[in-house]
């Protein structure tokens, strides 16, 4: 049951408030269900998933070798970055070849994958059909503070002291949000790896916020008090040393992430730099900066 929560929301990009974010997502997952793929269409995105299984299959390999060494080797670290690139350049290749032939079906297709530049080239084509046109624009109003490039919207969350914590106390740093939950394995593999990089860069002028999601993760809790309970003895199993706060009732990442696991990296002039990153390409992007 684990395992399928935590799929289930990394699959679900789409958010606003809880309730127009299942509408959301239902109303795109029954267009993608009535808009059927060509046979050539099919034939590319087969060919996608399979050069993309290879990819991410070679990136986990090498990750868990460059991760269970004690000592690090800067040439499988740039082989593993290089294999990063050349995921994030399949991607868009891919995308971009469902906006030039303006296939609907095969954008739909990609969902996962769908940034706010890519909805708002969809939408500019002209192509998307009038009664469907409304909903593609909530879903580009949905995941538009996310937009690389765009001004990061600082919030107010509390600590497990119930201390409130203010990002734009942060004015000057780099900083990377992640939301996670205390169930869901990735999220906290991703946040281990990110430990000998913070503890690098933190007195340079690095900060980590990890935002928790317990109490969104459908089928696990039945209370608030529950997922506090759960949030706070994972801090105490773990001992992440960032900032921890939790995000009482979806107040914050319902309309910046919208899936547990996803993240923003923001500069330390407040602009978002990079989202959903993986923890080597973090520290690539921090070291270049903070040197």
């Amino acid at each position: 049951m684990i395992k399928f929560g935590c799929v289930l929301l990394l699959s679900l990009i789409i958010y606003n408030s809880n309730a127009q974010s299942k509408d959301l997502f239902l109303k795109l997952w029954d267009y993608k269900d009535q808009l059927k793929l060509s046979e050539d269409a099919r034939g590319k995105i087969d060919v996608f998933n399979q050069e993309l299984k290879e990819i991410n299959t070679t990136i986990e390999l090498n990750e868990k070798t460059y991760y269970s060494n004690t000592v690090a080797e800067p040439e499988l670290k740039k082989q593993i970055i290089d294999l990063y690139q050349q995921k994030h350049r399949l991607i868009r290749s891919i995308k971009q070849e469902a906006v030039d032939t303006n296939d609907e079906a095969m954008f739909l297709e990609l969902i996962q994958f769908i940034r706010p530049a890519d909805i708002r080239l969809f939408l500019e084509s002209g192509h998307v059909k009038k009664r469907r046109s409304k909903t593609y624009q909530t879903w580009l109003n949905s995941v538009a503070t996310t937009e690389v490039g765009t001004k990061f919207q600082h919030f107010v969350l509390k600590d497990k002291q119930g201390k409130e914590v203010n990002t734009r106390n942060l004015k000057g740093k780099i900083f990377w949000i992640d939301s996670w939950a205390s169930k869901c394995a990735p999220c906290i593999k991703k946040l281990k790896q990110m430990q000998p990089v913070y503890e690098q860069y933190h007195n340079k002028g690095f900060e980590i916020v990890a935002i928790s999601w317990d109490y969104q993760l459908s089928g696990y809790m039945n209370s608030l008090d529950e997922a506090t309970k759960d949030w706070k003895k994972a801090l105490e199993r773990y001992d992440f040393p960032w900032i921890n706060v939790f995000d009482e009732g979806d107040k914050v990442m319902q309309g910046m992430y919208g899936a547990v696991g996803k993240n923003i990296l923001v500069d330390e002039k407040g602009y978002i730099i990079g989202f959903d990153l993986k923890p080597i390409e973090i520290e690539s992007i921090i070291a270049s900066k903070l040197r």
